[in-house]
């Protein structure tokens, strides 16, 4: 067998997801010919880990295990160790997400897969935490029997991959039909209203997730076709969404999931194509509606995107950390006396009863949820109960606050002293094409078609000392050439 290359080679490598790796004890290869072909010389199955910077529970795996010197020694005995960035490498990551899927797992990230020396897939999961929780089992505990099956067990090994590896295979997709038809299309759309939420918007169960892909073709299912309660479907999901604790009510952004069903408790970490696909539906919606809800809310993350997402030379960073000094939402957590110190001693009676108000409905909806309540593990309601996170602020109370501090002209200044707290989440500096063309997309869609309707209720002003702004209207304008001018319906 070939002499195996020891040590950490992830140094080298530009994806910010990687690099958060490099120190790591474990011997990390980036995904590659070299890294394949040690798989192969020297025998030992594949550890293959997908993950991206933004990405919470890639965080908490990495801290647990991947920094612990004990357990790198075990993953380095027995496995090659590969990382991949799915931004940076989204065919890796579909075909190992399918090979999951097919075993019948849910999927996610941290993407955990087990590969043969050929790279070929045989079992996997997401997360596993260091020691048994959670009903999942300590990672060491995994690694040390899917090398035992491996090992002594080739032929329940090589009947997985083979198994996988067929179901995986293009000759098994549906071959190439006609386009469904207009009676089919509006049928898909009457069963889809099936499943929504009637109190709370979205999809039923938890967690919910704002789908703009879904929702977008409800939309046009209910304009196109007349599919009862589709418009109002998506009207209310996105009521919800834009009123719920997955908005950053006070800079803007939409994060990625709540962890609840009622949208109240978010993942915090910002995905530029999740924002990038809600203000087009957003928009699309307010076309009909006028909602001056959904107007704020797309001006806001208009504002967010150009304040806190242009990189320098003009392009979009792809995501936000949910993560700040280690812990979930540190950012965006503040408690009451936080916030009267940086509003200052001249607040307004009101505001402070306004604050009150949210951080008495939080502390009773949060500091004791039911046990069967759906949450992701390590749910931040058991560890933020006793403080008021303004990102959670619900309905009226969320829009008198901004209204309020808004009348003040206090929202510019609370803005400046939030971004300026020494806890900001790491931003993923890696530009994934595809996302910024879609941003790009979606914000000059936005700002076209409010521009059609003569509306001056949205005004989205040059930001001060930006040079590059007319290189972004540039791409702006050249990301949008290829599409429509017409509706989408």
């Amino acid at each position: 067998m070939q002499e195996r290359i020891e040590g950490n080679r992830l140094a080298a490598e530009t994806s910010p997801y990687l690099l958060q790796h490099k120190d790591n004890p474990v011997h990390w290869r980036a995904w590659g010919p070299a890294a394949l072909a040690e798989a192969k010389a020297t025998g030992k199955p594949i550890l293959l880990s997908v993950g991206y910077a933004a990405c919470h529970w890639c965080h908490v795996m990495a801290h647990e295990s991947f920094e612990d010197e004990a357990t790198a020694r075990v993953m380095n005995e027995l496995f090659v160790n590969i990382k991949v960035d799915r931004e940076e490498r989204p065919d890796v990551d579909a075909i190992y997400m399918g090979a999951l899927h097919e075993l019948g797992e849910q999927g996610g990230w941290p993407l955990t897969m087990f590969l043969t020396s050929d790279a070929e897939p045989f079992w996997g999961g997401t997360y596993f935490p260091k020691e048994q929780r959670y009903g999942r089992p300590a990672f060491v505990s995994v690694l040390n029997e899917v090398a035992r099956v491996y090992r002594e067990e080739p032929e329940k090994v090589k009947q997985n991959a083979d198994v996988l590896k067929d179901r995986l295979k293009p000759a098994h997709r549906v071959p190439a039909s006609a386009p469904p038809s207009e009676e089919m299309l509006a049928d898909l759309g009457r069963r889809l209203v099936q499943a929504i939420d009637p109190v709370n918007g979205g999809i039923r169960g938890a967690p919910k997730f704002p789908q703009p892909q879904f929702f977008g073709f409800l939309w046009r299912a209910g304009l196109r076709y007349g599919v009862a309660n589709a418009l109002e479907a998506v009207n209310l999901t996105l009521a919800h969404i834009a009123q719920g604790g997955i908005y950053d009510h006070l800079g803007g952004g939409f994060s990625r999931y709540s962890v609840d069903e009622r949208w109240l408790i978010p993942h915090f970490e910002k995905m530029l194509y999740d924002n990038a696909q809600l203000i087009e539906l957003m928009t699309e919606s307010w076309r009909e509606s006028k909602s001056k809800l959904f107007a704020q809310r797309i001006e806001e993350t208009v504002d967010w995107l150009l304040r806190e997402m242009v990189v320098p030379g003009g392009g979009f960073a792809a995501s936000l950390d949910a993560d700040s000094e280690g812990e979930e939402g540190k950012f965006y957590v503040w408690s009451l006396d936080e916030i009267h110190d940086t509003l200052g001693e001249g607040t307004r009676a009101d505001d402070a009863r306004t604050f009150a108000e949210i951080e008495a409905a939080l502390g009773t909806a949060l500091a004791a949820p039911p046990a069967d309540a759906p949450r992701a593990p390590g749910t931040l309601a058991a560890h933020y109960a006793p403080r008021t996170p303004l990102a959670l602020a619900e309905g009226n109370l969320a829009l008198e606050l901004a209204a309020s501090l808004a009348r003040q002209g206090k929202r510019v200044a609370v803005l400046a002293r939030a971004t300026a707290r020494p806890l900001q989440p790491g931003i993923e500096w890696h530009i994934a094409p595809p996302d910024a063309a879609g941003y790009a997309h979606a914000l000059y869609s936005c700002l076209r078609r409010l521009d059609e309707a003569g509306c001056d209720a949205i005004v989205v002003e040059k930001p001060p000392q930006a040079p590059e702004w007319a290189a972004i209207n540039d791409r702006l304008a050249r990301a949008a050439a290829g599409s429509s001018d017409g509706d989408e319906t």
